[in-house]
């Protein structure tokens, strides 16, 4: 019998069931990958909608570029697979990248049309890619007229020449875990700062993900290696290194299972 109670188990969210431990949420913390092993020499299709942030509705354009992990290629400058393909659909907003091959930890990046002020964005995880996915909500241009509408508390000031970070945690079950705190390293305290999005709103009081799993950092030192972690209660969750790029938005989507290169 491992348990009595839920108190006498010790992952982060865990319920006593017949004398077993079990946490669906977290239960899954340094277990490998779970998904169908891909065939070796096969490859992967990752979408993704990419819209106008504001408008919520496709951009004219928009070009992408896959990239190896930012802690190996921190701005993005290698090509490292000729052979993928890009495609944008103006009529739904999605962003299709294809022909990356299986098992790869990657980094995307979207640029908006020509001579319109969108930040073009970033996009990491710890999650390597597999078969044909869909990655979880929208990655929208944000237009930089929007810096000038948002209103931080006194003492903190936006500087425009500096990333956002969007950092985005999911559960076990693959589903946005509110109440998650995340931290970030590397960073200069008196410019970095950290806001919740709840119904599109900005929320600079919040320590924690929001409903949408979400917690957002303005100011973040460019091209400087930052880690990220993910902490619930006195348990790690997740933690991962990546490479925020000057002037781009970045989405960071952080997973508890481990995903190995390759696998």
């Amino acid at each position: 019998m491992q348990c009595l109670v839920a108190t006498d188990c010790t992952s982060p969210s865990p319920t006593c069931n017949a004398g077993v431990c079990e946490d669906v949420k977290w239960g899954c913390l340094k277990d490998p990958d779970n998904r169908p092993p891909a065939a070796p020499g096969t490859s992967a299709t990752l979408n993704v909608k990419v819209p106008d942030a504001v408008a919520k509705g496709p951009l004219p354009s928009v070009t992408m570029k896959p990239c190896h992990a930012s802690t190996i290629d921190p701005k993005c400058a290698q090509t490292p697979w000729p052979t993928a393909t890009t495609a944008y659909d103006t009529t739904t907003a999605l962003a299709t990248i294809g022909n990356i091959p299986n098992g790869t930890l990657y980094r995307l990046q979207y640029f908006p049309p020509p001579n319109t002020d969108y930040f073009p964005r970033d996009y990491v995880t710890n999650r390597t890619s597999r078969g044909a996915e869909m990655i979880t909500d929208d990655l929208a241009l944000v237009p930089a007229w929007v810096l000038d509408t948002l209103k931080p508390p006194p003492g903190i000031v936006i500087d425009k020449t500096r990333p956002f970070l969007s950092v985005r945690i999911f559960d076990c079950t693959g589903a946005l875990a509110e109440g998650v705190s995340v931290s970030l390293t590397d960073q200069d305290a008196t410019l970095a700062a950290a806001y919740r999005d709840e119904a599109d709103n900005l929320d600079f009081s919040g320590t924690k993900t929001s409903t949408k799993g979400f917690m957002g950092f303005i100011n973040v030192k460019p091209e400087t290696s930052t880690k990220i972690t993910a902490r619930l209660g006195a348990a790690d969750l997740v933690s991962f290194t990546s490479v925020p790029v000057g002037m781009h938005t970045m989405t960071v989507d952080l997973y508890p299972r481990v995903f190995i290169a390759g696998q």
